[in-house]
């Protein structure tokens, strides 16, 4: 299987204020995989049944809960480094930034650089419309 893409226009201002059009490949995501669809490729690859890697997988998901609202990052050998990006509201001040309005914003990551340059020789076609 390949990875899809469809050519996009964007419009974007430059520098002097005027409107450009430009052409960019744009990916097409082909489906996805959930925990069971992912427990059953791991169970295919290993000598662990299912259930046993489903079973891990859901306890990783709590890992890496706790251990980011402990401040902490996750890094996964092979795959990647997870971390939390916080934000509040704007203050004139440092001392005027009100405690409250502190809040996660999203959950950061950051991929393996041998994942990254695994996946950079996929086989890449446009996407025949459905």
């Amino acid at each position: 299987m390949s990875l899809k893409y469809v050519i996009s226009k964007k419009k974007f201002k430059d520098k002097d204020a005027q409107t450009q059009e430009k052409f960019y490949a744009t990916g097409i995501l082909s489906g996805n995989t959930d925990t069971k669809e992912v427990a059953k490729l791991i169970q295919e690859a290993t000598s662990l049944n299912q259930a046993d890697v489903y079973g891990a997988l859901k306890a990783l998901s709590q890992v890496l809960c706790g251990r980011l609202k402990e401040g902490k990052s996750v890094k996964l050998d092979g795959i990647g480094t997870f971390s939390l990006s916080l934000t509040s509201k704007p203050a004139s001040t440092a001392a005027n930034v009100p405690h409250k309005s502190i809040k996660v914003s999203k959950i950061c990551f950051k991929a393996d650089r041998s994942l990254t340059e695994e996946v950079k020789d996929a086989a890449i076609e446009k996407f025949r419309g459905a």
